[in-house]
C-alpha cells in the first residue's frame, strides 16, 4: 500500500471520531458559489439558505467537508477576489476536512468488500476511512488553475458511441465496465496489500493467477448484470 494512503487510513478514524457529533454535509460547487454571493443577492431564498448554512455551522451541528474536485473547481475561478473569497469560505465551513480522492475511495471500498467477504476481523465501514485534512488551502494568494476540461474529446467520444447503448441498463453497464477497467490497477494494489498483511510477503506471479484483479472486475460487472 502507498505510504501516504496508509497514513491517511490510520488518521482517518481519528478524524472521523473528532467530528462524530456533527452532521457531514457535502456541498457541490454551486452551493459554495451561492455561499460566496448569497448575502448580496436579491433572492430571498438564496439569502435564507446562506443564513441557514451559517447557523448550522455556528451551532456546531454541521461540518461541510470538500473534495479534491471542489478544490480544483474553485481554483479554476479566474477572478482573484472571488477565488480568494471562495477559499476563505471553504476554510471556515470545512475546517480543513476533506474527502479523499475518488481513486482512494474506490480502493477503500473494494478493500472493505473483500475483507468482509473473507470474514476478517477488525473491519471498519468505508465511511469512516475516507477522511483527511488538507493544508494547501491556507493562503490569501493563489494562481488560478490553468487546466481546461477537454470538452471536444468528450463530445467526440459521445458521438462515436452514440449507437452503442439503447437502454438505461445498457448505458449503466457500459459506464460500469469503463469504470472498473479504469480502476483495475487500484484493485491490484489492494489485493497485494491484503496478501501482504495476511502473509508478511508479497504474492508471486504464480500466486497472483489465483486472485487477480481482472477476475474481481469480472465478478463485480457480472453481479450487476444479473441484478
Amino acid at each position: 500500500m502507498n505510504y501516504i494512503y496508509k497514513y491517511i487510513e490510520e488518521e482517518s478514524l481519528s478524524i472521523y471520531e473528532r467530528y462524530l457529533g456533527r452532521k457531514f454535509i457535502y456541498l457541490d460547487l454551486k452551493y459554495w458559489i451561492l455561499l460566496r454571493d448569497g448575502q448580496a443577492s436579491n433572492n430571498p431564498v438564496e439569502k435564507q439558505l446562506v443564513d441557514k448554512i451559517d447557523q448550522l455551522y455556528n451551532s456546531g451541528k454541521c461540518i461541510f467537508p470538500i473534495s479534491d474536485v471542489i478544490y480544483f473547481e474553485i481554483m479554476k475561478q479566474g477572478d482573484e477576489v472571488k477565488r480568494t473569497k471562495s477559499v476563505a469560505l471553504v476554510n471556515k465551513y470545512s475546517e480543513g476536512l476533506t474527502i479523499v480522492s475518488a481513486k482512494h475511495q474506490v480502493q477503500i471500498e473494494f478493500g472493505c468488500w473483500v475483507r468482509r467477504a473473507l470474514k476478517l476481523d477488525n473491519l471498519f465501514e468505508p465511511n469512516k476511512l475516507v477522511w483527511s485534512k488538507y493544508t494547501y488551502i491556507n493562503s490569501a494568494h493563489f494562481q488560478p488553475f490553468k487546466g481546461k476540461d477537454d470538452v471536444d474529446a468528450l463530445n467526440q467520444g459521445k458521438e462515436k458511441y452514440k449507437d452503442q447503448n439503447k437502454t438505461f441498463d445498457d448505458m449503466f453497464l457500459s459506464e460500469l465496465g469503463g469504470f472498473l477497467f479504469e480502476f483495475e490497477e487500484i484493485f491490484e494494489i489492494e489485493l497485494d496489500s491484503l496478501y501482504y498483511l495476511q502473509t508478511g510477503r508479497h504474492p508471486t506471479l504464480e500466486e497472483k493467477h489465483h486472485f487477480n484483479s481482472a477476475d474481481y472486475r469480472a465478478l463485480i460487472y457480472n453481479s450487476f448484470k444479473l441484478v
